[in-house]
């Protein structure tokens, strides 16, 4: 093995084309007994991701082979620490300038690249947080601002099947005659990861990825202030990523039974549905009632169809807040109101279709459903003569009426 690395340790194309597909093939087939070529390996996969001559899609294999040689040593967070410092200190602090370097290229680049760039943090900061822990302060504002910059490539492309080389940043409306993208497999040349996942194209595939990142970023202590300052920016994005897919759709229309079926198998579908609520279901747990807030001022701003200045009056306290702040977790070090600012305004999709009034509240059904316990029991200890009967009454029956029940109960105003 020693040898093969030193072979494919060359600005030969072929040969690394060669090597890396070998590679990859023998860390998926062999045990963590691999890990001992992991040092020797790990800066030369550097070296050979740079090089400026590296077609695209070998890069994206390299990134393959990066996650397989991390999966090698990833269980011995406390159990072998000196193992990960031995594959991980030359290379590590490395690759993730080099992540924060792609993530902040326009969103339709790099789209395969950006899908195993958030695998490897995915497993990195789920598995060995304790070797990466200066890493969560370094890489949540990059991949934050990633996901609320990539919302409006999503909707377009996944949610209302514009084809991705069609959608265009600042987009409004769809293109005069565009066709609805077909669903189409990623490109699978060569050893490809057995991820058994059944994606419309690529943007949806880097989403995927995206959620479980931020999954598995948020609940940690060491972001928490950074989360309580973003909470209604956060809810807002990924409550969009819930939106009903064209795919959804189609599948509705055509195959019902198939849809069902898909929708129930929670164990085997991957969801990003169910990835997000179980995100908000963690921010509620760890942020209770200002979780809570955010979630019912989103679900009816959804069900409402309110534009999003609207709701942004109950945010002025969390920015004077934040203007305030003095003791800063190193997540705050380098993040101000501005920056809260320019979050909170690119955390929602405001182009226009015939078919989003109807797609939103969807969603603030589904959200106010799933909360529905912990609504009603924030509203029974903080609204006076609280009455579910006015609850129903005012959010589902005013539709139409643009009702603003929970925002005029979080601003501390007594609703009509």
């Amino acid at each position: 093995m020693n040898e093969l690395i030193k072979w494919i340790n060359t600005e030969e194309i072929a040969r690394i084309k060669a090597g890396v597909e070998c590679l990859c093939v023998v860390f998926e087939k062999t045990d963590d007994r691999i890990r001992n070529i992991v040092p020797d390996l790990m800066p030369v996969l550097y070296q050979i991701f740079n090089l400026r001559e590296l077609p695209e899609r070998l890069r994206e294999k390299v990134l393959m082979l990066l996650y397989l040689a991390i999966n090698s040593f990833s269980w011995a967070e406390r159990a072998d620490d000196q193992l990960i410092h031995d594959c991980f200190d030359s290379t590590y602090e490395k690759w993730l300038q080099i992540f924060i370097e792609v993530l902040q290229t326009p969103p339709r680049q790099h789209l395969g690249m950006k899908k195993y760039i958030f695998k490897i943090l995915t497993k990195i900061f789920g598995e060995i947080p304790r070797y990466a822990k200066q890493g969560f302060a370094v890489i949540i504002q990059p991949v934050w601002k990633f996901m609320n910059n990539t919302l409006p490539l999503f909707i377009w492309s996944v949610v209302y099947g514009v084809p991705v080389e069609l959608v265009e940043d600042g987009m409004k409306v769809a293109p005069q005659g565009s066709h609805t993208a077909k669903p189409k497999n990623i490109d699978n040349d060569g050893f490809e990861l057995d991820e058994n996942i059944d994606l419309s194209n690529e943007v949806e595939a880097v989403a995927v990825q995206l959620i479980e990142l931020m999954q598995t970023l948020l609940p940690h202590k060491k972001l928490r202030s950074f989360v309580k300052i973003g909470l209604f920016p956060l809810v807002n994005c990924i409550s969009h990523y819930m939106l009903f897919s064209k795919y959804q759709e189609k599948t509705w229309f055509e195959e019902p039974n198939e849809f069902q079926a898909e929708e129930e198998d929670t164990q085997n579908m991957v969801s990003i549905k169910k990835e997000v609520l179980e995100i908000l279901s963690s921010l509620v747990t760890n942020f209770e009632d200002e979780a809570i807030q955010a979630i019912m001022i989103i679900s009816e701003k959804f069900l409402a169809n309110m534009r999003e200045e609207e709701v942004y009056g109950h945010l002025k306290d969390v920015i004077n807040k934040l203007n305030n702040h003095t003791s800063k977790s190193a997540a705050l070090s380098n993040f101000d109101s501005d920056k809260l600012v320019a979050m909170i305004q690119t955390s929602h999709f405001d182009g226009e279709h015939d078919d989003h009034v109807w797609k939103k509240r969807e969603i603030g059904l589904l959200l106010m459903g799933s909360f529905a316990e912990d609504i009603v029991d924030f509203l029974i200890r903080t609204t006076p003569d609280y009455n579910v009967l006015t609850l129903i009454e005012k959010l589902v029956s005013d539709f139409d009426n643009n009702s603003k029940y929970f925002l005029e109960i979080t601003l501390n105003k007594k609703p009509p």
